[in-house]
């Protein structure tokens, strides 16, 4: 298997009162929840189930402060960040705990 690796690039926001793209590229969002499919039995594996999912949830202001200019991101190296890790069914609870 390759390296797991997750967009983080900062994008243009399109800007819907005058239709227009942002001038310089940012990270509008609060924060990030990156989603892994963490089966790995061929036989098994199933995209639909959500119990074979694991999810990373990390504020975009860390993302900002350790990575500012990175376009893209490793498991390990988000696995270092400290993101709350969670499965499907905790993810509501999990959200809730971050402040942002």
């Amino acid at each position: 298997m390759g390296k797991i690796v997750f967009d983080i690039a900062p994008k243009q926001i399109w800007d819907p009162k005058t239709n227009s793209l942002s001038d310089s590229p940012a990270r509008p969002s609060d924060l990030y929840i990156f989603s892994l499919l963490q089966h790995t039995d061929p036989l098994t594996v199933d995209v639909l189930n959500l119990d074979q999912w694991e999810f990373y949830i990390l504020p975009t202001k860390i993302l900002n402060e350790k990575k500012p200019n990175q376009k893209s991101i490793t498991l390990s190296s988000l696995q270092k960040l400290n993101p709350i890790v969670s499965d499907f069914e905790s993810l509501p609870s999990s959200l809730q705990a971050i402040k942002i």
